[in-house]
């Protein structure tokens, strides 16, 4: 082998290592963007999840504060418990006009929350009229599912 040779294989060789390491960078790049994108869905996804649990919470708030009115174990004071990973507390207020009783419920799930009211009637808490409460109770959610 002769001079001239050496040197080509040596050019070569150093051609070859530079394509390698171009390959490397863009095939690092490529995974770091996609790791990225991938990262920001999963995140869109949990907090998508934990407003739809919020809501949930929520309502179950006031499907216990109902059950407790019509079974006379709820006053008007406030209410909280927890639903799997998601928690709630049920409030009561007068309305403007002292003609109903506004129930607010809270779900929140990390760091989400949701809050739907209920108009009941103003008798609600009166054990004979209890069964009224449950029956023309109306929820409204503001936001929306």
């Amino acid at each position: 082998m002769n001079r001239q040779e050496g040197s080509r294989r040596l050019a070569e060789s150093g051609v070859a290592l530079i394509q390698a390491i171009i390959f490397v960078g863009l095939l690092t790049t490529v995974v770091m963007v996609m790791s990225g994108v991938l990262t920001a869905r999963a995140h869109a996804a949990r907090m998508r999840i934990e407003r739809v649990q919020a809501f949930y919470a929520a309502e179950a708030g006031a499907a216990v504060a109902l059950a407790g009115i019509r079974g006379g174990s709820v006053d008007s004071s406030p209410l909280a418990g927890s639903v799997g990973s998601a928690r709630y507390e049920v409030t009561f207020e007068r309305g403007d006009d002292g003609g109903v009783i506004v129930m607010v419920a809270t779900g929140s799930c990390g760091d989400r929350s949701r809050v739907l009211s209920y108009e009941l009637p103003a008798d609600a808490f009166d054990r004979s009229s209890a069964r009224a409460a449950l029956d023309t109770g109306s929820g409204n959610d503001p936001d929306g599912l």
